[in-house]
């Protein structure tokens, strides 16, 4: 398993070459980053998390509350957003998940744009993977 930081996940060249390893992992990457897409449709990542219908936390809308624990044994209210989106999703050879202390501002300090090649638990491409599922608490 690689976990790497947005240095490592912005680099196309290291994700590729960490799937030809067959090897899981999760890459952080930038707000803005981007991919090919018609004009009409979602581009980047800060693009994706805004239409997850957050109005309170009593309202999430598709944002999933978790606990995140923090290396100093801390922890902190965190929420999480799976998009399906053009290059990315739970049926896809990627998932993105985006982690935030707050889905109304998306504070960039605590804001979290995350890809993985591990399977979303109880899809087709868990099935068929050598990779072990990972729910988005996991991730």
């Amino acid at each position: 398993m690689v976990v790497a930081d947005s240095c490592y996940g912005e680099d196309r060249s290291e994700s590729l070459g960490l799937r030809d390893l067959h090897v899981g992992d999760v890459l952080a990457l930038g707000p803005s980053h981007e991919w090919w897409h018609p004009q009409e449709e979602i581009g980047s990542f800060q693009e994706a998390a805004k239409p997850g219908r957050w109005t309170s936390p009593e309202q999430p809308g598709q944002w999933i509350k978790i606990i995140r624990t923090i290396r100093s044994g801390t922890s902190q209210d965190c929420w999480t957003l799976e998009r399906d989106i053009r290059p990315c999703g739970p049926e896809k050879q990627e998932r993105v998940i985006v982690a935030t202390t707050d889905p109304d501002l998306l504070p960039d300090l605590t804001t979290f744009y995350l890809m993985t090649n591990l399977p979303a638990p109880g899809s087709q491409r868990a099935h068929q993977s050598k990779l072990a599922g990972a729910s988005v608490e996991e991730v």
